[in-house]
């Protein structure tokens, strides 16, 4: 849907950024699922493709959030050295031996929680500051997903009690109301368009 978006309105690049995104996780759900193996055999492969598709979240959503927060305006230097960074644990997820995966699977989880946990809420936060569009509304949604992560990590830590993990379901509703709130935005596109068109025929009239 999005990216059907991205090629009628090639000027939001964001729709372009957020179908990636949405495509990759269901490429690494179906990855992860049982139903793969139907298709393929191949255990080797099937784990490539499950690294490399989660390996590419993180730099498509900053991607995202830089170009639907900051339309037109340059990536910074940070941002381009940490997506710069993810992409190359992409391409070594592509290209390396299966038999050395673990070399690099271990040292891209401790830079992908390291970047979820301190880089994403300095990016929300200066956001904010900024006074980005819809930054407020993304700031709370990213509350309440690292909420309920830390939730899952303090529990399965401490094995106070027995539950199901919360943080798919928080990730899914994150992500429908990022969603949500692109098709809000472009609902207001075209509202201020056809008000722009109606204000253009009353001024052709007088």
């Amino acid at each position: 849907y999005h990216l059907l978006l991205y090629v009628a309105r090639r000027v939001d690049t964001h729709y372009l950024h957020f179908g990636l995104f949405c495509t990759l996780i269901a490429i690494y759900s179906f990855s992860r699922s049982y139903s793969i193996y139907s298709m393929a055999a191949d255990s080797a492969l099937i784990t490539r493709l499950e690294n490399l598709s989660i390996s590419l979240l993180i730099p498509l959503f900053y991607s995202f959030l830089q170009t639907y927060l900051y339309p037109g305006a340059r990536f910074g230097r940070l941002l381009v050295s940490v997506l710069a960074v993810h992409f190359s644990f992409s391409a070594l997820f592509l290209v390396i031996p299966f038999t050395h995966f673990a070399w690099i699977a271990v040292p891209w989880k401790y830079l992908a929680l390291a970047t979820s946990a301190l880089y994403s809420p300095y990016y929300i936060i200066r956001s904010v500051r900024k006074r980005a569009r819809d930054a407020r509304l993304l700031a709370a949604g990213l509350c309440i997903f690292l909420a309920f992560t830390l939730f899952d990590l303090i529990r399965d830590a401490t094995g106070i009690f027995a539950m199901e993990l919360l943080f798919p379901y928080a990730f899914f509703g994150f992500v429908l109301a990022v969603a949500g709130m692109l098709a809000l935005r472009l609902i207001q596109v075209f509202n201020e368009k056809d008000a722009l068109n109606a204000e253009l025929e009353n001024s052709n009239v007088a």
